[in-house]
């Protein structure tokens, strides 16, 4: 089982997420939201997938997407639904983040697994609907970067 403290990010972080006046714009005086860990990243970029189909937003730990202030509303619905599930997870779990490949072969070997904890995804998610809030009230965009 992969237990790396940051998941073997590049940058130190899967995901950035904050709220700014405009595209171009950077974390201001606010702190940005950052998750670290891979097993609740993986599950975030899986659960906020439809995103792409229903909103065009893509959220992934690989690219950078600026959510503009009317497709908030969409984007907060699936982060408090996401929460909501969550909220019913144990303290902990194993998250399958992948398979290892079979050197010189073209299948898959063993699953790769992580393990997720209920409270660090909790306060990503929780903090994620704070910048939402924020860009909402204010009219911003909320960039909403990958780390990988």
């Amino acid at each position: 089982m992969e237990d790396q403290p940051y998941g073997g990010s590049v940058s130190g972080f899967f995901f950035c997420v904050w709220s700014a006046p405009t595209p171009e714009g950077q974390p201001s005086e606010r702190e940005a939201v950052y998750l670290r860990h891979r097993a609740e990243a993986h599950i975030v970029q899986e659960l906020l997938a439809p995103l792409y189909e229903s909103e065009g937003i893509s959220l992934l730990t690989s690219d950078d997407e600026v959510i503009p202030p009317q497709k908030l509303a969409a984007l907060e619905a699936a982060v408090r639904s996401i929460a909501a599930g969550v909220e019913r997870q144990p303290a902990t779990w194993h998250v399958q983040i992948g398979n290892r490949l079979k050197p010189f072969e073209e299948e898959f070997g063993e699953p790769i697994y992580c393990l997720a904890e209920r409270e660090r995804l909790l306060k990503f998610l929780l903090e994620v609907l704070t910048e939402i809030d924020v860009a909402k009230c204010q009219g911003h965009y909320l960039i909403w970067a990958g780390g990988t």
